[in-house]
């Protein structure tokens, strides 16, 4: 019955009737977000077209839509509460995200 209703979902995702292209939605951190490292501060972000999920849109190519929606210092193990209101809770922020792309 699994096997079925696995079938039936791959067959219902993949129907032309799904509006293309397929949206991927990265929720990161500060890698995702292009934080290069400097050892004389302050940081600077990497060119956008060397940030992982910008390469990983190149590579999936016109079919997909990569979404970045990521922050420098984000996390989801610490509330903003604990961050002194910093507004990096992404566990929070994760709900409002979903949202908001709809990927």
């Amino acid at each position: 019955m699994k096997r079925i209703l696995c079938l039936f979902a791959l067959l219902i995702l993949t129907n032309p009737i799904y509006a293309k292209p397929i949206r991927i939605m990265v929720f990161g951190d500060s890698i995702s977000w292009g934080w290069e490292p400097n050892p004389n501060p302050p940081s600077v972000r990497l060119p956008v077209d060397s940030r992982w999920p910008e390469v990983m849109q190149k590579e999936l190519g016109s079919d997909y839509e990569v979404i970045t929606e990521a922050l420098n210092g984000r996390t989801t193990d610490a509330s903003d509460d604990q961050l002194a209101g910093a507004g990096l809770d992404g566990a929070a922020y994760l709900p409002a995200a979903l949202a908001s792309h709809h990927p």
